[in-house]
């Protein structure tokens, strides 16, 4: 199975399932892995984050798409709050 189909069909965190942090090195993951017991989800999971080219692949495939174009908006922009007029028109009021 190519590495795109193994990323895009697995189900699980492939991180809580060899017990990693996703900040964790080639070395540390490939210790974990020798330390967990060996099944079919290990496997798998150890073939999508064993190197960092990878977990890079990883990252990019399993972004969850958004819903709408409305939750874009609200994750990208900040809305800022209104607090008032502000300095500017308090500067105003005294040249008057």
């Amino acid at each position: 199975m190519e590495l795109t189909e193994l990323i895009r069909s697995f189900p699980h965190d492939p991180y809580t399932i060899i017990h990693v942090s996703p900040a964790a090195s080639d070395e540390e993951i490939a210790e974990a892995y020798e330390k967990c017991k060996k099944d079919d989800l290990t496997d798998r999971a150890y073939k999508i984050i064993r190197t960092e080219e990878n977990r890079i692949l990883y990252r990019i495939l399993s972004l969850t798409p958004l819903s709408s174009d409305e939750e874009l908006l609200n994750i990208t922009f900040i809305r800022p709050e209104f607090k008032g007029p502000g300095l500017w028109y308090n500067t105003l009021l005294k040249n008057d």
